[in-house]
């Protein structure tokens, strides 16, 4: 899309793809990663979505390009966050890391992580790496995102959408279904 979605054009993979998760580079934009849930694949496009490489086989649920390196892919695994470095050709499980199964990057903060374990509970890294967490969502979520400032969290669930400046201690609605 080129008018913030209201028109769609396919560019490509038409019928041959199901990608259930999408991350793309915020300074490379024509680096893109895509989880095929058909072939349980992370694919790779280098031409912002014209012609794509097959990655590594996964199982994932999300999955996060960092915005420091665009060769270092997250996917949240039911083993863990398995992590990539050579541009999703390969993943490894890093046992360090929380099992969270939704990821987002912070890009006020060099691209550090924030996420969600399946019980709600929100994690987050300190400037200096650390895995602390915060509060929780009620709820399932289905999709998280830092705003660009990285003051806030948003959070989607079956109820709508809501934020908080403080890592979950505390919720505001934003959209309510």
């Amino acid at each position: 899309s080129v008018d913030d979605g209201a028109t769609w054009t396919e560019v490509s993979l038409g019928g041959e793809a199901d990608f259930h998760a999408l991350t793309i580079h915020p300074t490379d934009t024509n680096r893109i990663y895509g989880l095929d849930s058909q072939a349980l694949e992370v694919m790779r496009s280098d031409d912002g979505g014209t012609t794509w490489k097959k990655g590594a086989q996964v199982l994932a649920r999300d999955i996060l390009v960092s915005p420091t390196d665009p060769d270092r892919v997250y996917v949240t695994t039911t083993d863990g966050i398995a992590v990539s470095t050579d541009g999703a050709a390969s993943f490894t499980v890093d046992e360090a890391m929380p099992r969270l199964f939704l990821l987002a990057a912070d890009p006020a903060r060099e691209g550090r992580l924030v996420g969600v374990e399946d019980n709600g509970a929100i994690w987050y890294q300190t400037d200096s790496g650390e895995w602390v967490t915060g509060g929780s969502i009620e709820g399932p979520a289905q999709a998280i995102t830092v705003d660009p400032t990285g003051q806030r969290f948003f959070a989607a669930d079956d109820r709508g959408i809501s934020v908080t400046s403080d890592f979950g201690a505390t919720w505001r609605p934003v959209w309510e279904r």
